[in-house]
């Protein structure tokens, strides 16, 4: 970025409200292929049914004592005939109080678990007699009634316990043997549930966590006292496997030579009055250290129990202590400026000093040191720094988990307002194999997915990568670095997942590097890259060496709380939306995509390095030559009119303040614009279970630009068929001079692309729609949701390659503000 820092412009009251639908027509589900014979199809599946309700009346008669009739019932679970869709989602029957709980596709074959109410037991009796002996009365062609649901359904039968777990098969637990269970409870039942569980014998956790549809806590129980629980409270909507944690830390032997404390605290510069707070929850924070004493008031150390005590126990605490407030600590050393740091620090012990964790509580654990901190200081701004993460989720596949869709939730704040949203700054997760050999980097990297909880939608999940290659040590003769300069941590885990779920991480930061041993071809931790930090042993022991993702996380924790300083009236999704906004891939990353590279070249970059390294000053200013505009904004995405279903309510569109002359000016000089929308979802977890992977999110939004030869007419028509009369298409049906396209960027809840092109076309593209897509707060109108609004953060970044081109002073006074 070339010539003077300006801050960046903030748009306020530009968009404006109109009604919205989307122009999207045809596609939808792929329709089973029709059954050889009707008849016999349907007697097929009567009988079965049939052999299903009535090896269920006994369960049913024995809870009539204790459960209502609508409470009461049976779980039926429905297989598609093989290779066929089943139409999971029309099982589902609200007015009947029918459940759909989960759906498992596996060898091609798809499995539906529901709960049926004895008040429905004749429900699916009646759909398939129809299928029989009706046909559809408005077909053009003769169709049996029902006939794209039931022509999929190949099987019925009782659920059995197996049928809820979502984990690997091969893992469920043998019948006797006491296992750790998930266990995720219909909320109308699960007072049912603990009371059979105290009844039988079984560890219940003391916590639990709840979402708009399920109540999850902890179960130590054998499969076959589970089943008998479960017969008795109907309670269970789906199982997994405890998740345990793990730290996930680095500890190695301080550096031999301790530097001159006193020359830096000389030069430091604190944070003033009422500033902002990085909040680190970990394993607490040693408060003897001389570098951290400015930082860090010792009322604003806590613990989730209080017997922990604050100080640190283990060291890992203390060593983010350092790296949030100064980054590394040898780059902060060789300065000889003032160093400003215009936060505090904060810290809630997570851990325990003794053991670990209940394994059921670590959600509502982090949602406790959350509440510790904001009731201590309520009115201070904070970003959160979490660099502890679960070893033992491998296999989530980017689904949601109890811990990563509290942090969702956490992230959110209240979905009625957003005034307490929060951002997350969380930690992908570090490989944990004892020995990493350099030739299968960086494609084993590839294989290990993120643990859990930084596949959360709504936070900011931080990988690693290194530019610290150098190895002066005489002793480590013929040593090589493991990563080349720009590229992947050697221990910095990846989205192993398929693009169904968010990019993750969201970006990448410095976290260290490693040596590689020419003996062996082995990596192994060397001093000198790794970063210098404060230690807990002080004054035994003055600095720590440490790295990888946690590493990475407190410095991008502290490039967050930078900014928030820096513009503390922005919302989080706001801060979150200029770090991926300034992130950028280094040339290492991008010496993977081919010459001439197609979008989905790009996908690799994504899933390892998200949108690449965060650049802190192109975070914090724009320039003459390089501007930033933001609007922070909101919609309704739905809406619900009496007597109709739940639909598309509005888009905002943004005419933007454009430098049109000094972009025409430049004529076919390259100009770069990139965009990035921003804003949380509310988590429905349930909505995963039930396989409907894009409605875990309550809503989407998507943005748009106008194109060169559009005027604001015919880009509305473009992008909201509201916009259209008289049956009337656009000229123009698509914008795909995008690096990435939307196949790729909309994905989660932060979507940002690059455009270049010639400045005279990017000079008429001065308008950006930002409209909604479907989540659960539109299929799932039983909740009413649909009438809430969202928050949603719009950061456009537009570039010239001339220096002495001032479009930042035109967009200046065109809103009449002052440089």
């Amino acid at each position: 970025m070339a010539g003077e820092h300006f801050s960046h412009i903030v748009l306020h009251n530009v968009s404006q409200r109109e009604k919205f639908s989307t122009p999207k027509m045809g596609g939808g589900s792929r329709l089973p292929s029709r059954v050889p014979n009707r008849e016999a199809h349907a007697q097929a599946l009567l009988q079965r049914l049939q052999s299903s309700t009535d090896a269920a009346r006994d369960g049913v008669n024995r809870r009539a004592e204790t459960l209502t009739r609508a409470q009461n019932g049976f779980y039926l679970t429905i297989q598609s005939r093989p290779a066929e869709p089943l139409l999971a989602e029309r099982l589902e029957q609200r007015k009947k109080n029918i459940e759909l709980l989960a759906v498992k596709e596996e060898h091609g074959t798809t499995t539906a678990t529901l709960f049926v109410p004895e008040s429905s037991s004749q429900f699916f009796q009646k759909k398939i007699e129809d299928y029989r002996t009706k046909d559809e009365p408005r077909s053009k062609e003769p169709e049996p009634k029902g006939r794209r649901l039931v022509d999929g359904i190949g099987d019925i039968r009782l659920a059995n316990l197996l049928d809820f777990w979502t984990d690997d098969p091969d893992q469920f637990p043998g019948d006797d043997t006491v296992a750790d269970w998930e266990v995720w409870l219909r909320p109308v039942s699960s007072e049912y549930f603990r009371q059979a569980a105290r009844d039988l014998g079984a560890i219940v956790g003391s916590g639990s966590l709840v979402f708009p549809e399920d109540i999850a806590l902890f179960v130590r129980a054998s499969p076959n006292v589970l089943a008998k629980i479960n017969d008795s409270s109907l309670a269970i909507s789906r199982l997994s496997s405890a998740r345990k944690t793990a730290d996930a830390y680095i500890s190695t032997k301080p550096p031999d030579q301790a530097r001159q404390i006193e020359d830096f605290l000389a030069r430091l510069q604190p944070p003033g009055a009422n500033p902002n707070a990085i909040c680190l929850l970990d394993t607490g924070i040693t408060r003897t250290h001389p570098l951290l004493i400015p930082l860090l008031a010792d009322a604003d150390r806590h613990a989730y129990i209080d017997d922990w005590g604050v100080d640190d126990h283990y060291g890992h605490g203390t060593e983010m202590a350092g790296i949030c407030g100064y980054g590394d600590l040898t780059l902060a050393f060789q300065g000889n400026g003032q160093f400003p740091v215009p936060y505090v620090l904060e810290s809630v012990k997570t851990l325990p000093p003794v053991g670990r964790n209940p394994y059921d509580l670590y959600g509502a654990i982090t949602a406790g040191c959350v509440a510790k901190a904001e009731l201590a200081q309520p009115q201070r701004k904070r970003v959160f720094c979490l660099a502890v993460t679960t070893d033992e989720d491998q296999g989530h596949r980017g689904r949601p988990t109890s811990w990563s869709s509290e942090l969702d939730q956490l992230c959110l704040g209240s979905p009625l307002a957003q005034k307490d949203a929060r951002l997350f700054c969380v930690s992908a997760g570090n490989i944990r194999e004892p020995q990493l050999a350099h030739a299968d980097y960086p494609q084993f990297n590839d294989l290990q997915e993120l643990e859990s909880p930084a596949h959360a939608w709504n936070a900011l999940a931080i990988g690693a990568h290194t530019e610290m290659t150098q190895i002066t040590d005489a002793t480590l003769a013929g040593w090589i670095p493991f990563a080349n300069n720009g590229n992947l941590c050697p221990v910095s885990r990846t989205a192993a997942w398929n693009d169904t779920w968010p990019v993750k991480p969201d970006v990448v930061m410095e976290g260290g590097n490693y040596g590689v041993d020419p003996a062996d071809g082995l990596g192994y931790e060397v001093v000198e890259l790794r970063l210098l930090t404060t230690s807990r042993e002080y004054p035994q022991v003055a600095f720590s060496t440490t790295g990888d993702t946690s590493a990475a996380t407190a410095n991008a924790a502290r490039l967050c709380a930078t900014l928030q300083s820096q513009y503390a009236d922005l919302w989080p999704e706001t801060i979150r939306a200029l770090a991926v906004d300034s992130a950028q891939w280094t040339n290492a990353m991008l010496a993977y995509v081919p010459a001439n590279p197609k979008k989905k070249d790009f996908a690799l970059l994504l899933k390892r390095f998200g949108f690449g390294v965060p650049h802190l000053e192109r975070a914090l200013y724009s320039a003459a030559n390089a501007l930033t505009l933001i609007a922070e904004d909101s919609l309704q995405p739905f809406i619900k009119t009496p007597k109709k279903s739940v639909s598309l309510n509005e888009m905002k569109l943004f005419p933007l303040p454009w430098p049109l002359e000094e972009l025409t000016a430049l004529g076919n000089a390259e100009a770069h614009m990139r965009v990035t929308l921003s804003y949380f979802i509310e988590p429905n977890p349930a909505e995963s279970a039930r396989n409907q992977h894009s409605r875990y999110p309550s809503h989407g939004l998507r943005f748009a630009v106008k194109l060169p030869d559009e005027d604001l007419t015919e880009f509305r028509k473009r992008v909201n068929k509201a916009a259209r009369q008289n049956n009337d298409s656009p000229h123009h049906e698509s914008d795909e001079n995008w690096l990435l396209g939307s196949k790729l960027r909309d994905r989660g809840s932060i979507h940002s692309d690059f455009w270049r092109g010639p400045a005279s076309d990017l000079a008429r593209r001065g308008a950006i729609a930002v409209y909604p897509t479907s989540g659960w707060w539109k299929s799932r109108d039983h909740l009413e949701r649909y009438n809430r609004q969202t928050r949603f953060s719009l950061v456009v970044n537009i570039q010239t390659p001339h220096n002495d081109v001032d479009i930042y002073t035109a967009i200046a006074n065109k809103i009449a503000i002052q440089i």
